[in-house]
């Protein structure tokens, strides 16, 4: 199989997806079951691919840590990202109350990296532990917290073998939903669970390890940007339709 895909592309690949699921929050805001076989197929089948960006910017930090010359200002960046993204992502209608500060996907990114940091530091086993339950606990109230984003990035970057990385990560980035339906012996959302991971691990098959071209400065311009588009678009469709 030849490797296709190169760091760069996957980045893309992933702001397209999200792309395509918030124009679905944004045009279907109803539509919120994401089951293909619903009569909101077409919105659900925008949410489902939408999925697929969240695993794939987890992979994609787990890259860029492992490779990165400078962690510290690749911290410094993403921390920036997600604070500038909070006006944008707000707007959008999602958030309420304290999670006005801390929601949105960028946040659990950047908590995710910063237990790959302190990790890896030299000091005691008990304070790494407790600076990766911090980081954890405190992307539970960030978008895609209760994905075990932290966790799932840091089997990103910590399994060794490339193939048991893809599949053991995205297991983890998904293992509250999973125990959630175990605990509840519920089967609904388990075919589209399975779907995004399958898609995960097809699209990573292609992953030849390169960086590609320096994109880095259309991701963070690329995040806020399309937030605060769509946000103006539904702000200005609510104003129409009163």
């Amino acid at each position: 199989m030849k490797k296709i895909i190169d760091n760069s592309s996957l980045k893309l690949l992933a702001m397209l997806a999200m792309l395509i699921d918030h124009i679905a929050w944004v045009s279907f805001p109803l539509a919120t079951n994401m089951n293909i076989l619903s009569p909101n197929w077409p919105a659900n089948s925008m949410h489902i691919i939408g999925r697929l960006a969240f695993p794939v910017f987890a992979f994609c930090i787990a890259e860029g840590y492992r490779h990165s010359h400078d962690v510290r200002k690749y911290m410094r960046r993403l921390g920036l990202l997600a604070l500038i993204s909070i006006i944008p992502f707000s707007l959008m209608g999602w958030v309420t109350g304290l999670g006005f500060i801390m929601q949105n996907t960028v946040v659990t990114l950047f908590l995710g990296l910063c237990a790959l940091y302190y990790s890896d530091q030299q000091t005691a086993t008990w304070r790494k532990v407790l600076i990766i339950l911090l980081c954890f606990t405190l992307s539970i109230i960030a978008d895609g917290g209760l994905t075990g984003g932290v966790f799932g990035i840091y089997a990103f970057a910590k399994i060794k073998d490339p193939i048991f990385r893809k599949i053991g990560g995205v297991l983890v980035l998904n293992s509250v939903q999973i125990l959630i339906l175990a605990f509840n012996f519920s089967y609904d959302g388990l075919a589209d669970l399975a779907a995004t991971c399958l898609l995960f691990l097809l699209v990573t098959s292609f992953y030849n390890g390169q960086k590609g071209a320096n994109i880095g400065k259309v991701f963070y311009w690329f995040y806020p940007l399309h937030l605060l588009a769509l946000s103006l678009f539904r702000i200005a469709f609510l104003l129409f339709l009163m």
